[in-house]
């Protein structure tokens, strides 16, 4: 089994949002009453004292053999152990596998961001049917700067396009299937159309405008993307 090596890196050129993150967890670890809980999960998980050595690419072979006796136990210790100090003490859930590391290893680790997005079906795909933007903690005016920059780029290539604003749908839809069957309506004119979609909606449309309605509509559906059975 091949474990990710864990090193803490320079906060000189880290994001600003990342260096918060990680003093925020290097001071929460410092506490004397979370020390005394780390060694308390550390013990019942039959975890070294100060915790594995991660400095090595491949696991050590203590590490292995605990990974091995974990997983053959029912339930996960360590995920349970991880998720009652983020309850214990209100902290952010996307600082769950920092805590966790911290447990195995020692090494102070953070997320780079206060949020995620998500993509579905996936950011493989060409076009995301949907974006989910989760947030962990309030966001500064620089982390919303950092936001906006992110979905902008997202939006630019991966969702549809917002649709365009049609005024009065139901009046020109109506005005269309009127003038496309204006025989059966006793040879009504545009006028006549006009006061009848008046009279049913509420909306004034001109002579003029019912005449052009199929001709808008049609010009408006060709922008609607075609479906595969379309092509």
């Amino acid at each position: 089994m091949k474990v990710n090596k864990v090193k803490e890196k320079s906060t000189n050129r880290i994001a600003p949002s990342h260096k918060k993150n990680l003093d925020h967890l290097k001071l929460f670890f410092s506490r004397a009453d979370v020390r005394r809980r780390i060694i308390e999960i550390r013990t019942s998980l039959k975890i070294p004292a100060s915790g594995f050595d991660f400095s090595e690419e491949e696991p050590s072979k203590k590490l292995q053999e605990w990974y091995k006796d974990m997983h053959e136990q029912p339930g996960n210790g360590l995920d349970i152990a991880t998720r009652r100090i983020l309850e214990e003490y209100e902290l952010p859930i996307h600082y769950e596998d920092s805590v966790r590391t911290y447990i195995l290893s020692g090494i102070p680790t953070a997320p780079p961001l206060p949020f995620s997005i998500v993509t579905f079906p996936s950011e493989e795909s060409k076009v995301a049917k949907e974006i989910i933007l989760k947030f962990y903690s309030r966001l500064t005016d620089d982390d919303l700067k950092t936001v906006k920059a992110w979905v902008n780029s997202i939006f630019s290539i991966s969702l549809p396009k917002s649709p365009v604003p049609i005024k009065n749908i139901d009046a020109k839809l109506m005005a269309e299937e009127m003038m496309r069957h204006k025989s059966e309506f006793d040879g009504a004119t545009a006028k006549n159309i006009s006061e009848d979609i008046y009279a049913d909606l509420g909306v004034r449309l001109t002579p003029s405008q019912v005449r052009d309605a199929s001709r808008e509509l049609a010009t408006l559906r060709k922008k609607i993307p075609k479906g595969k059975l379309g092509k």
